[in-house]
């Protein structure tokens, strides 16, 4: 079966909030500060759940979803940690890195609501967890400032 247009960006979503989690969750392993480590773990942890909201969109939009490329997730995951170990300020490079991973996902689900095609149930959905991601990219804002 061949994927729509619509189909493909709810899938797209659903890759990169999985990206995030990963983010997250390595950014919570490394973390020295016990309040980061929490936030971190948090953010991990809604992000798994926006992929899983995505994930039950995109099923009723009659798609299946396509697993994520392990190659490309390990290729970030060690990326992510070589940074981590050569910084200066291990936090400092975890919330830069979850500070990219979702501003990816934020300006990716800006693209999403521009499109006029877009079903209600997706505009309600992407427009819900972009506020999400809006909101967790001023934690981090706030987490950084603390540093």
């Amino acid at each position: 079966m061949l994927r729509d247009e619509i189909q493909a960006t709810v899938n797209d979503l659903m890759r990169l909030c999985a990206d995030c989690r990963d983010a997250y969750g390595q950014a919570a392993a490394t973390a020295a500060d016990a309040a980061l480590t929490a936030l971190f773990e948090q953010l991990a942890e809604q992000r798994a759940d926006m992929a899983l909201a995505l994930r039950a969109l995109d099923r009723r939009l009659g798609d299946l979803p396509h697993a994520r490329d392990p190659d490309r997730a390990t290729a970030t995951r060690l990326l992510s940690r070589l940074k981590a170990r050569l910084a200066s300020d291990p936090d400092e490079i975890s919330i830069e890195l979850c500070e990219d991973a979702d501003t990816r996902l934020a300006d990716s689900m800006g693209e999403a609501l521009e499109r006029d095609d877009l079903p209600p149930e997706v505009r309600e959905t992407v427009l819900r967890l972009q506020c999400e991601v809006t909101a967790a990219l001023g934690r981090l804002a706030a987490a950084r400032a603390r540093l």
